[in-house]
């Protein structure tokens, strides 16, 4: 036999395509689905990453269009221990602080490193209302979070169909076990005479 018609055997009998009588029809489903499955994770991959990356990125454009923020000036009230940092493993700490936006004044807790004194000025960022809000992503960050999406999707894409496959498999294998059981009962009686 050539090597090319044993390699085409051998992709014959791999699909299950030999003719083998002894192949059931649960192993001709089983290989074409496996099969199935694993021409569909490509574009299955590809395609909800790519979605996934686009809905994120807009996501956080989005955010940043709809609710403008701003930087405003915020001033310590209270001096910042240095205790803290030790003990949160931080390199910032909340410290309670008073900030002005269009005229009215507000008192909330802002980032600040430990050990500094009170009546420092700190940059905070602040929504419309006066509130004290997380700095908009930067470009990097948003860019950080497009890549973790482009590398999580595809691998649970590939989990989902794994257990696609698991389940396919567990099903295949109740009804063989049912078929022998089935089997067994007609032929064991007058074998085990």
């Amino acid at each position: 036999m050539r090597p090319a018609d044993a390699r085409c055997a051998r992709v014959m009998r791999q699909l299950a395509l030999d003719g083998n009588e002894l192949r059931r029809m649960s192993d001709r489903i089983e290989r074409w689905c496996a099969l199935a499955l694993i021409i569909a994770y490509l574009p299955l991959a590809v395609l909800s990453a790519a979605c996934a990356a686009s809905l994120v990125r807009a996501s956080a454009v989005r955010a940043q269009r709809d609710e403008p923020l701003r930087q405003v000036t915020a001033v310590l009230l209270r001096a910042v221990p240095t205790e803290y940092s030790a003990a949160a493993g931080s390199a910032v700490v909340w410290a309670k602080a008073r900030w002005t936006v269009a005229g009215s004044t507000h008192v909330g807790n802002v980032p600040a490193i430990p050990g500094t004194p009170a009546g420092t000025a700190v940059r905070i960022w602040v929504d419309a209302a006066g509130k004290d809000q997380q700095p908009p992503p930067t470009s990097g960050q948003i860019t950080a979070q497009v890549v973790a999406v482009l590398v999580a999707v595809p691998l649970g894409v590939g989990l989902g169909l794994w257990l696609a496959w698991y389940a396919l498999r567990y099903l295949l294998d109740r009804h063989r076990m049912a078929s022998w059981a089935q089997e067994w009962a007609a032929l064991g009686p007058s074998w085990t005479r």
